[in-house]
């Protein structure tokens, strides 16, 4: 493992409300009315779930990392589970830009911005480039003799603490956290721009 020199990464706001909790409010409260497409629907439920997946383990990582730099408790274990965070918000991330390509082609009526969606999809090569190599490591050790001595096989950080390595492929903590914040903030134009019903 690294020895960081440090860890600034840029944070998540803590007090946001997740995307399915403020789904539920705006239909059962504000009386907003979901697209009549059910695959849409089904997409739409996908895309909140991930992307707040993807929010969680991004504040997960950062939490378990500065702990470890703050020398509380078992740091190196603390290390490991925040690189374990950061995979998963990888993991979560893909998925949802996945979902998110999809949503641009459905109908519905569903407000993406067009600058919005390129900008999130720009990044989608990066994040899949650095998440088929972690998958690849299962298919090294079960198809191979077992990982050789200096083969990468976790996700780390670099020593300035603002790159996720492994092997040659990486993505910044700034690209990963916009990326989510991105995610996010389009889920929350999204459920404002559905439809109130009127009357009682």
């Amino acid at each position: 493992m690294p020895c960081l020199e440090r860890f600034d990464p840029p944070e998540l706001s803590t007090d946001r409300v997740k995307l399915l909790a403020g789904l539920a409010i705006n239909i059962f409260v504000r009386r907003r009315q979901l697209p009549p497409v059910q695959s849409t629907n089904r997409l739409l439920s996908t895309y909140f779930f991930t992307t707040d997946k993807a929010v969680r383990e991004y504040t997960n990582g950062c939490h378990r990392v500065k702990d470890h730099m703050a020398g509380s408790g078992n740091g190196d274990l603390q290390f490991l589970e925040g690189m374990g965070h950061f995979e998963n918000c990888i993991h979560s991330v893909r998925r949802a830009l996945r979902v998110f390509e999809r949503l641009g082609s459905q109908q519905g009526n569903l407000l993406i911005d067009r600058v919005t969606r390129e900008c999130a999809l720009s990044q989608e090569k990066t994040i899949t480039n650095v998440r088929n190599r972690i998958e690849h490591i299962d298919e090294d050790i079960v198809k191979g003799p077992g990982i050789a001595v200096g083969t990468p096989h976790i996700l780390l950080l670099d020593k300035q603490g603002e790159r996720l390595e492994i092997g040659a492929r990486c993505i910044s903590i700034i690209d990963l956290h916009n990326i989510v914040n991105t995610l996010y903030l389009t889920g929350v134009t999204i459920i404002r721009s559905l439809p109130a019903t009127t009357g009682d």
